[in-house]
């Protein structure tokens, strides 16, 4: 039950702190000032990281029988699985 605890932080911390980085970077903006959406990309992502270390630092103070290879394990499913999906040669293309 542990593990399955720590796991659920740590994807739901991945999701969090991705579902930020998407929702900040991906407002609307100006075509003609690309440094303002670099800027928003870069300040997105340090937020990023900052709730990814909230989440953590938060799951190691509070709870006592918490499993790292878990909770780490979860975030880092979460982060590289979608990527490992679309690079995965699509069948209708070899046609």
């Amino acid at each position: 039950m542990d593990a399955l605890l720590a796991a659920a932080i740590g994807a739901g911390g991945c999701l969090l702190a991705n579902w930020y980085f998407a929702f900040r970077v991906f407002q609307r903006y100006e075509a003609q000032e690309p440094g303002r959406l670099l800027a928003r990309i870069y300040g997105a992502e340090l937020v990023k990281i900052v709730i990814a270390l909230a989440v953590f630092g938060l799951a190691f103070a509070t709870l006592d029988e918490l499993n790292p290879l878990a909770l780490f394990g979860a975030y880092l499913a979460v982060q590289i699985v979608p990527a490992l999906f679309a690079q995965r040669p699509d069948a209708r293309s070899n046609s």
